[in-house]
C-alpha cells in the first residue's frame, strides 16, 4: 500500500512539473500617438489694468479707472520696510488683501461698475478706484 500511494505521489510531482509555463503574450509594434488636436491655451487670467504703489505717505495713484471685471495691482513699495493692507468696500462687501510685506503684490478684481474707496488699514492711505 505504501508503494502505490508512493507511486501515485511522484507520478502527481511528475505530471506538476512536467507542465510549460504559458506562453509571453505576444509584442506588438508601436503605433506613434498622432495628436490632432490644437495646443491647450493656458489662462493667462485678467491681466492688471491699473496698478497702485503703496509707499511711505499714499497710495499712488490715488484714483483709478477701469472696466468692470477688470483688475488693479496693489504692491508695498513702502522703503521704510512697514506692511499694508488694503481693504476696498463694494456693494458685496470688501475686497482686502492680505497682510503685504514690503516688495509684495496683490491682485483686485473689481466685476461690478461703481466707485470704490479703498483703504491702507494700517496707514489710512486712501485711493478710490472708479469701476465703468
Amino acid at each position: 500500500m505504501k508503494v502505490m500511494i508512493l507511486c501515485l505521489f511522484a507520478v502527481l510531482l511528475l505530471v506538476a512539473c512536467s507542465q510549460q509555463p504559458a506562453a509571453p503574450a505576444p509584442v506588438l509594434p508601436q503605433q506613434p500617438i498622432v495628436n490632432d488636436q490644437p495646443p491647450v491655451q493656458e489662462p493667462q487670467g485678467n491681466p492688471p489694468a491699473g496698478k497702485a504703489q503703496i509707499l511711505s505717505s499714499a497710495i499712488e495713484p490715488n484714483a483709478l479707472t477701469i472696466r468692470a471685471g477688470q483688475t488693479i495691482t496693489f504692491s508695498n513699495d513702502d522703503e521704510r520696510g512697514i506692511p499694508h493692507i488694503v481693504r476696498c468696500k463694494t456693494p458685496d462687501g470688501y475686497i482686502t488683501s492680505p497682510r503685504l510685506m514690503p516688495g509684495e503684490k496683490y491682485d483686485a478684481t473689481f466685476p461690478n461698475p461703481g466707485t470704490f474707496e479703498c483703504v491702507d488699514t494700517i496707514m489710512k492711505f486712501k485711493a478710490t478706484v472708479t469701476v465703468e
